[in-house]
């Protein structure tokens, strides 16, 4: 089954994008357990760091969603402590459902 993006996916992925690999979010070092919590493969979760990369002009994909094109637009001036309360946010409430 192919996972439907949501906006708070491409928040988190595109963290992961911008500051680094996953070990900067705390507690969470592991792109298979972020991967998992979103509820997603962790190849899908990869694939859409690189629509970040595209959309970015540094490699990546051929094409990207638009979500991501507007999360991009969203997130690429708020400040890194605001991005990650907001990543840590939608992952613990993912995590309890």
């Amino acid at each position: 089954m192919t996972h439907k993006w949501t906006k708070d996916d491409d928040i988190v992925t595109y963290y992961l994008y911008r500051y680094g690999n996953e070990s900067t979010i705390p507690l969470l070092h592991d792109i298979k357990i972020i991967s998992e919590i979103l509820g997603m493969s962790e190849s899908s979760l990869r694939m859409r760091i690189g629509n970040f990369q595209a959309i970015d002009g540094a490699g990546g994909l051929d094409h990207f969603g638009l979500l991501s094109k507007k999360v991009y637009d969203e997130y690429k001036s708020i400040p890194r402590e605001y991005h990650l309360k907001k990543v840590e946010e939608i992952l613990e409430n993912k995590s309890r459902k």
